[in-house]
């Protein structure tokens, strides 16, 4: 199975009398509705989910995943040797922040790599990473809600008459996933917390300095 073939035959259907039309109300005003905007733009401004086949999909996530670990493995190194880290010409202040032990057990607890997947005519593909953004990223979630709203549309809904459709943003699995990791951070930071609290209060005695709690 092509994902171009598919991609074909949803652009085709859009030129169906009335169906762009009604796919895009409805897609606009789900999005209102569920708080999908900011200030007054919406979320989405496309019509078209991004389409991908299964072995497509492994590969993006493989591909995806051996970066994160690339990255992860290079924070680690970068904490140990401070020779390694002197390239990146950290701060004094951000020194001092990378001798602090944070508690996770990764050095990148939530991140999201921004990326371009090109499929060429020839039927090989390309995917290209353009940076790491270290953050929690909200998309996840409108990724979620939206994924869901783009098969309410009626183009979406004659698609499906000829392909299999599964929104990979709303897997149960995933979301179990995104949950378990969510709810260890918090536990492995409330851990940080008090190892750290306890330092200082050892800390403070030594220099005969009274806490205040």
């Amino acid at each position: 199975m092509s994902s171009s073939a598919a991609i074909s035959f949803y652009h085709d259907l859009l030129y169906r009398p009335g169906l762009a039309d009604d796919s895009w109300a409805l897609l606009t005003a789900r999005m209102a509705e569920r708080g999908m905007v900011f200030g007054e733009r919406l979320i989405c401004t496309v019509m078209r989910p991004l389409f991908y086949t299964p072995p497509e999909w492994r590969y993006l996530a493989a591909r995806t995943e051996l970066i994160a670990r690339i990255f992860d493995r290079l924070a680690r190194q970068m904490l140990e040797d401070g020779k390694l880290r002197a390239q990146i010409h950290a701060t004094a202040e951000e020194e001092e922040l990378f001798q602090i032990e944070q508690g996770y057990d990764g050095t990148i607890p939530t991140a999201r790599l921004d990326s371009f997947y090109a499929r060429k005519e020839d039927g090989t593909r390309n995917l290209s990473f353009v940076e790491i953004n270290g953050e929690s990223p909200a998309s996840m979630a409108y990724s979620d809600v939206l994924g869901g709203l783009f098969l309410e549309m009626p183009v979406m809904q004659a698609f499906g008459q000829r392909y299999a459709l599964r929104n990979t943003a709303q897997q149960k699995t995933r979301r179990q996933r995104v949950s378990a990791r969510l709810l260890r951070m918090a536990r492995q930071s409330r851990q940080a917390a008090r190892r750290c609290n306890r330092r200082l209060a050892r800390r403070a005695n030594r220099q005969r300095v009274r806490v205040v709690r």
